[in-house]
């Protein structure tokens, strides 16, 4: 899935992660590819952080951990949904 996927010059794609009951957006956020494997293997949605230039999973600090329940990216795979 990772080779099928668009990232930007500096190695980020934008992700959209919405709630898996109703759809709401929850957040935008960055990824890269570490991001994108340490979500796959946790189930639990990890960005990058561009302001610290660092990986993030998200809720370690304030308890409010995305479980991933599907990850899906665009036609042109530029771009990420988190359900």
């Amino acid at each position: 899935m990772i080779s099928e996927l668009q990232f930007n010059n500096p190695g980020l794609i934008p992700a959209i992660a919405q709630d898996y009951k109703d759809g709401t957006v929850l957040m935008m956020a960055w990824m890269n590819q570490q991001s994108i494997e340490q979500t796959l293997a946790t189930g639990e949605a990890h960005y990058w952080s561009r302001s610290r230039s660092e990986l993030w999973h998200k809720g370690a600090t304030s308890g409010h951990i995305q479980k991933v329940k599907e990850l899906f990216y665009d036609g042109d795979g530029d771009t990420i949904l988190i359900n």
